[in-house]
Formats: C-alpha cells, structure tokens, sequence
C-alpha cells in the first residue's frame, strides 16, 4: 500500500499540485483493473476523481478516455468526463486513467424499491434508445481501424477473438468442434436488418450509476462502455444476458425503436459470444457450463428451416 500511495502521490502531482492529504479508498465492482476513490487537498485544490491504475503497460487507458471523451461531448449520453491518462509512465513505473466521480451508487449495489427500478429501467431505455439514433455506413468498435462491412462479419470477428485452446480445453474439444460449425453458418443467422448504430456496450447492473434525488432512486448514467457501431440488438442482448433488468425495460424502449421478431432466435447467437469472452478471460464454471447450454441451442436452431 505504501508503494502505492507513492504512485499516486506522483501521479496528483503531475496533473495537479502537491497534495498536502491524500485518502485512497479502492472501489468495488472492477473486474480488470484496480479501481480507487482518490481524495487529496493542497493549498490550490480540493479535489476527488476515480483512478484506474495498472503496474504494467495499459493501452486500453488511451481508448477508454477518447470513448468517455466523445460520448460526452458529441453523443450526449452520460458517463463520467475523463480528465487525464497514460498508457505507461515510466517514471512511476504505471498506467493510470483519471475521470469524474460520481456521488452514486452502482446499480446491483443499491437498495431499490419496485417502482423506483421501474423508474432507472425506463430512464436507462430513453437514454440507450437515443444513443441508438447515431447510425453509420460500417460496423466497428469506436476508433478503431478495422471495418466491416456486413453483420455476420463483425461478429465473426468478435467470436474468433474469443476462440482459442485454452478456451477449446475449457469446454472440451467436442463442443469446440460444434462451435466452429456454427462460426461458419453466422450468416444464417445475423441479417442487415439495419443500418449499424452507436451502442455503449457493456451495459449490466454493475455499470449502471444510480443516485437519490429527493430520497427516491434515478439513473445518473453509465461507466466502462464498450462502444461500437453494430446492430441495436447486440445491446438488447447484453441487457438481457445476465437477467439483472425486467421487461419493463424493452416494453418501453420499443415504444422507440421497433424490435425485429427475429431478435428472439438471434439474442441466443449474441449470448453465445458473451459467453465465450466470460471464458476466456474468467474462466469461471459457470460460464463454461453456460457456453455449453447455448452452443447446444444455436445447434439446434442452426437445423431448424426457418434460421
């Protein structure tokens, strides 16, 4: 921990100035990175910010701050403003991003009655529904390079990114098998239904921020987003794949944007792909147990006439 304070103080005094107090108070809810609460004065500042830090070269700090960057000043949608980064810096020895924090709590924290998750779940489908109204021409994750041209394509990319032997060995070289099968017949599966739209990406209860606004819940926004361009179903299935919000949720964003029946068949082809990425970075049974139900059922409906 001392080494660490020290870490900190050096980054505050690089962005800020010397802070006189410094109070780190690690975050719950990370499943990558370290998270902390940082809190520091100094005779020019009072100041609070969430600090993302990692010993080793991080990257994806670069991209998390141009996402959060740009979702706030040209798409509208609320997550926390980003204020500094490095991908490494080698003279503390670290990677670090620094954002807003935000007086709130995540969403599978805190104590809802009925009706106010009633209330976050139709504030959480405006905002996601017009976050949706941002089309473009390609589908691709957000400034990135690499572009595709259909559906199927981007999604085959996704699931061979997650697809290699030491998830093989997880799930066994049978359901591997059947796996790669199904890799071959997305096609099948993932229309152009759509032109590709803006989507945050990882939206589940953890990374939904709620806040009490005269002692009653509302959303306050989002953290950690995944954005892309691809279909609005890729997000309709990831609010669904844990179970964690109810139908009252996609009642109301339908009143928005129209769901395509089909979505009931293809949300089983976009949880599979969940599934795969809980694999290979978790590794957890229960996602192995889950990858293998759902690359059963895709089998399955991969038979069936009308997939």
């Amino acid at each position: 921990m001392e080494k660490l304070t020290e870490k900190i103080f050096r980054i505050i005094k690089k962005h800020y100035s010397t802070p006189e107090k410094l109070t780190i108070t690690p975050l719950s809810g990370g499943m990558v990175n370290k998270v902390y609460l940082i809190k520091f004065s100094s005779h020019l500042h009072n100041e609070r910010f969430v600090l993302k830090f990692s010993d080793s070269v991080n990257n994806g700090f670069e991209w998390e701050y141009k996402c959060l960057e740009v979702l706030n000043k040209q798409y509208k949608l609320s997550v926390p403003q980003p204020y500094f980064y490095s991908s490494y810096e080698p003279e503390i020895s670290c990677s670090y991003l620094g954002m807003e924090y935000w007086d709130a709590t995540n969403m599978g924290m805190a104590y809802l009655l009925q009706e106010e998750r009633k209330t976050i779940e139709i504030e959480i489908a405006e905002s996601i529904a017009e976050l949706h109204k941002n089309t473009g021409s390609e589908y691709y994750t957000l400034f990135s390079n690499k572009r595709y041209k259909s559906l199927t394509d981007i999604m085959k990319s996704k699931y061979e990114e997650n697809m290699n032997k030491q998830v093989e060995d997880k799930i066994g070289k049978g359901p591997y098998k059947i796996l790669l099968n199904i890799l071959e017949n997305l096609s099948k599966v993932f229309i152009e239904n759509e032109k590709p739209v803006l989507v945050h990406g990882d939206i589940w209860s953890t990374n939904v921020m709620v806040y009490k606004k005269n002692n009653f819940y509302h959303l306050k926004g989002f953290i950690d987003p995944s954005p892309h361009f691809i279909n609005r179903e890729y997000e309709l299935a990831y609010l669904k794949v844990f179970g964690m919000f109810s139908q009252e949720l996609f009642k109301y964003y339908s009143k928005i944007h129209k769901i395509d029946d089909g979505f009931k068949v293809r949300i089983y082809f976009y949880w599979l792909h969940t599934m795969l990425v809980h694999v290979k970075y978790f590794g957890d049974l229960h996602y192995v147990l889950r990858t293998l139900e759902l690359i059963n059922i895709c089998k399955n409906l991969l038979q069936e006439k009308n997939i």
